[in-house]
């Protein structure tokens, strides 16, 4: 869905029909601002509004999503393109999701991996390392139980190796090789392990509401 191109649509219509922002604002119970928005291409209507504005312009929900006018022998065929738009636009909004989920977990991590050490002292070393492996596991069960492709969750494993090595070398660990050595294999096979839980626990909770369901 072309966000520009409904927006110029939108205020093509409400000019034809002699309407201001406001007004048309007032007949949808929503704010002028949202007009707006929606007629300079910062946004698009949300979906329970997509009939009242079609009725309020007179045009049909597929015309409005679509941003033009639709002749009668183009329907199925503008449908049909409008049904594919659809599709890729919520796969991009779904994509861009998964990737802020992602750098939140990743997030999670840094903070564990290298905040928490700095802030403790040298006598606290063994209660970091019990910190990091205990908010590692919790942070992998969750991140098991979203909706992300396996393929990604194992490959998460690996950005957990890859953010951690570098903090083996703060203050509070120098000196210490086994660290590195001991740690690092540990702690990737706890993820893994706590990743492969929450999958389980995610697909034994969607089995067993669709059973319920039927």
């Amino acid at each position: 869905m072309n966000a520009q191109k409904i927006g110029g649509f939108i205020k093509e219509l409400r000019k034809e029909k002699n309407l201001t922002q406001k007004e048309l604002a007032e007949k949808l119970n929503c704010t002028d601002k949202a007009v707006s928005r929606w007629e300079t291409g910062r946004g698009i209507p949300e979906i329970s509004l997509l009939i009242p504005i079609s009725k309020a312009l007179d045009v049909s929900v597929n015309e409005l999503l679509m941003g033009e006018r639709i002749v009668e022998e183009e329907i199925k065929e503008k449908a049909e393109q409008l049904i594919v738009e659809t599709i890729v636009h919520t796969e991009k909004k779904i994509g861009g999701l998964k990737k802020m989920i992602c750098s939140l977990f990743c997030l999670v991590l840094f903070i564990l991996f290298y905040v928490t050490p700095l802030t403790a002292g040298p006598t606290d070393v063994m209660g970091v390392v019990f910190l990091i492996f205990i908010g590692t596991m919790l942070d992998s069960l969750i991140l098991g139980l979203t909706s992300l492709k396996i393929k990604t969750k194992l490959l998460f494993t690996f950005v957990v190796v890859l953010i951690f090595v570098p903090s083996v070398f703060l203050p509070y660990f120098s000196g210490n090789t086994d660290v590195l050595f001991l740690y690092t294999p540990a702690l990737a096979g706890f993820h893994l392990i706590f990743v492969l839980l929450g999958t389980g626990i995610r697909k034994l909770s969607l089995t067993i509401k669709e059973s319920i369901s039927e």
